[in-house]
């Protein structure tokens, strides 16, 4: 019997999230994996299934075969459908103000998104494949202000280098993400935590260059996931 057959476990690498390996291996619904017995202990450990991290070992089980009835003296024709995910991206300035009716245009792999304006939350919201690997987003009308997209890069929040990236994302960390904790990580905490309490955030961080369950909640409401 082949894999696909029996059921195995797969052994996630970076850019990779539950839904992309549910469309690698074949299946609509990317419930079926996650919700799986056997990825209780996942799910114990990694709330969203969008962002799970290098080395977790996913189960996939077996397929399901679908029974279509059709009649043998004609010609028939199985789509088979793609699946979609859903792309959402926020501009804020330095002070934590949504940037609104924002020109945008975003690139995914090799489709281009024309047209687009941040809303007044300052967010843009599209419709992109399962497997889709990343591109840039293009901002203002004379495009000249660009950043990188990098889908399923982003790590847990527990992980020093899941929070590294989301300080980066918000302009805060401005060196090398690595996973390692130190001054530079510190200091971008500490920015993170003034800003934060600038903007008028209740309760109040205090300002320790830690990253606390409260900084680190803060840190998930501010960066959106």
């Amino acid at each position: 019997m082949s894999q696909a057959e029996l059921g195995f476990y797969h052994i996630v690498t970076s850019g990779e999230w539950i839904s992309k390996i549910a469309a690698i291996y074949g299946f609509a619904d990317w419930k079926q994996i996650w919700n799986a017995p056997e990825n209780a202990d996942l799910r114990s450990q990694r709330s969203d299934p969008n962002v799970i991290y290098p080395g977790d070992q996913v189960y996939v089980p077996q397929r399901k075969l679908r029974e279509e009835s059709c009649s043998s003296d004609k010609r028939h024709n199985f789509v088979l459908g793609k699946n979609k995910k859903r792309l959402k991206i926020k501009l804020e300035n330095a002070v934590g103000v949504p940037r609104t009716n924002i020109p945008c245009m975003l690139v995914i792999d090799t489709k281009e998104y024309k047209g687009l304006k941040t809303d007044s939350k300052g967010m843009i919201d599209v419709l992109i494949s399962d497997t889709a690997e990343g591109g840039w987003l293009f901002v203002g009308g004379d495009q000249r202000e660009r950043y990188q997209v990098r889908l399923g890069h982003l790590d847990p929040i527990d992980m020093v280098k899941g929070y590294q990236q989301r300080l980066h994302n918000l302009g805060h960390y401005k060196v090398r993400v690595d996973g390692i904790t130190g001054p530079f990580t510190n200091l971008a905490i500490r920015a993170f935590q003034e800003r934060e309490n600038l903007i008028g955030r209740s309760p109040a961080l205090k300002v320790d260059g830690i990253m606390g369950p409260k900084t680190q909640q803060a840190l998930l409401d501010r960066h959106g996931y």
